[in-house]
């Protein structure tokens, strides 16, 4: 009979351990809220590309391609973002014939290592590119793509959305 108490109890607490288990952890979802005051080069380093969104909007960072695409705007859908410097999110990768290792983005873009991060983001050389969120000439859209890490931009900005109860 002790024994049986004894596995009837392990049991038990075995139970209750896995209900106090989060059955998944929630990702907070995320909206673009703007971009930053400053301009800033590819070599920006991305702690310092979160410090400044975190100044500039409260509980702000910087913004993925990934939660771009999921997340949406906090803000009216016709208002324009200037471009600015966006962190690829790779979902994949493959080694092609002509071009090597190749990376695809979260939004579709494929592209060799230095054309979608600055080299690491370590790099203004005009022969590197990065990853923007870029706003299109004569349409109402903004795509995903690259541009020279010369290039002063702003950077596009995230935060957490509040749900209403």
């Amino acid at each position: 009979m002790t024994r049986q108490l004894t596995i009837l109890t392990a049991i038990v607490a075995t139970c209750l351990a896995i209900v106090a288990i989060p059955a998944r952890a929630e990702t907070p979802r995320v909206k673009v809220v703007g971009v930053t005051v400053e301009k800033t080069k590819g070599n920006r380093e991305p702690a310092r590309r979160h410090e400044e969104c975190a100044n500039d909007f409260e509980n702000a960072h910087w913004c993925s391609t990934q939660e771009y695409l999921d997340g949406g705007m906090a803000m009216p859908a016709d208002e324009k973002l200037n471009t600015a410097w966006i962190r690829p999110t790779i979902v994949s990768a493959a080694h092609t014939p002509n071009y090597g290792l190749v990376y695809v983005d979260a939004s579709g873009l494929v592209a060799i290592p230095n054309t979608l991060n600055c080299r690491q983001w370590s790099s203004n050389d005009r022969n590197h590119r990065g990853t923007v969120l870029q706003k299109r000439e004569g349409d109402d859209r903004q795509i995903v793509t690259i541009r020279q890490c010369s290039e002063e931009l702003r950077t596009l900005c995230c935060a957490p959305v509040i749900d209403d109860l």
